[in-house]
């Protein structure tokens, strides 16, 4: 079995809101899960939401402004989720909206795996053995 079969694939969820899913946008996202599943393999979902954020112009009319995504991945005993709205950095592209929210949910989760792995068990007490203690058989 080759290695990629090996691993699990990540369900992922799209949800588009005012606006058409285009396959470039599908792509991407798909690209930018699969450099987070090398990160932490108990990756069991990922959730992605877009969603344009309007501006009313005149006669009724609106023109979209920017792009609100949100992506939400869930592992084992925890859900890690980022927003990025329009605040500080307006999006006005799609694709740099994706990958800036990607890149916010990499270092969340590799913050996170970090945390993971801080936390260790003690290491086991060991007993002498007969050897080390002295005896011989």
């Amino acid at each position: 079995m080759a290695k990629s079969q090996a691993r699990a694939k990540t369900q992922l969820e799209l949800s588009f809101t005012g606006l058409r899913p285009s396959r470039a946008v599908q792509t991407l996202i798909r690209s930018q899960l699969r450099r987070l599943e090398r990160l932490s393999t108990g990756m069991t979902s990922c959730h992605v939401w877009i969603d344009t954020i309007h501006r009313s112009e005149a006669k009724g009319t609106s023109k979209v402004v920017s792009f609100d995504v949100r992506v939400e991945v869930r592992l084992p005993g925890t859900e890690i989720a980022i927003t990025r709205k329009p605040g500080r950095t307006i999006h006005k592209n799609l694709s740099s909206a994706v990958r800036d929210s990607f890149s916010a949910m990499e270092r969340r989760l590799k913050a996170y795996v970090s945390r993971r792995r801080a936390i260790r068990l003690p290491a086991p007490r060991r007993t002498p053995s007969k050897r080390a203690a002295g005896e011989t058989q």
